[in-house]
């Protein structure tokens, strides 16, 4: 017996090859239940209708994405570790999760997305995780987050980005040492060169 879950899972496989295939708005309900194999009361019962499935699965792959990236910067035991990690992440999970990527750059350019707090709210959690991490190591007055951002991730989503669309051939293996060497030397600065030393209680 399929369980609802199941049922939501493929519909959001089935959505995410045709809206690469065809694009969001060429891409029919008709198409999406016959890929999947659901009714389409699963459909409006899961989502309220196709616009709703692709916010979802927008949703759904960002999720994924900051999820995994937060853990890998979570567990990195210096500052320069975690800078380099989120480097490492992000060039893994577009070779290891390449549909969701192009999805993820497709959509958010192309589309509109009626989910916008849900989106807000993914994103504010992943970036004042990204704030609070900074600014626990940081010995001089970080920057505005925008600005560290920008040094930080915007070279490698670039690269993705050129990347994804075979603008470019240069493998993410390859480009990997140059982009964590690029995001260490433009943020070293605002973290000490040494950990601090652990206080001691009575």
């Amino acid at each position: 017996m399929t369980q609802r879950g199941d049922k939501r899972q493929a519909m959001l496989d089935a959505a995410l090859r045709l809206f690469l295939e065809h694009g969001v708005v060429d891409t029919t309900v008709e198409q999406i239940l016959q890929l999947s194999g659901a009714s389409v009361g699963s459909l409006y019962h899961h989502f309220g209708g196709k616009e709703q499935l692709a916010d979802a699965l927008y949703v759904d792959c960002l999720s994924a994405y900051h999820d995994a990236a937060l853990a890998g910067l979570h567990a990195a035991a210096t500052a320069e570790a975690g800078i380099r990690a989120l480097v490492d992440h992000h060039l893994a999970w577009i070779v290891q999760h390449r549909a969701p990527s192009q999805f993820l750059l497709s959509y958010r350019d192309h589309e509109i997305r009626p989910a916008a707090a849900s989106l807000r709210a993914l994103n504010t959690t992943f970036y004042t995780e990204l704030e609070r991490w900074i600014s626990a190591r940081a010995v001089l007055a970080v920057p505005l987050l925008p600005a560290v951002v920008s040094q930080w991730i915007g070279p490698m989503h670039m690269y993705a980005r050129h990347w994804l669309t075979s603008t470019i051939k240069a493998t993410p293996q390859q480009v990997r040492p140059f982009l964590s060497d690029g995001a260490w030397h433009s943020m070293q600065s605002i973290f000490p060169s040494s950990p601090p030393p652990r206080k001691v209680f009575p």
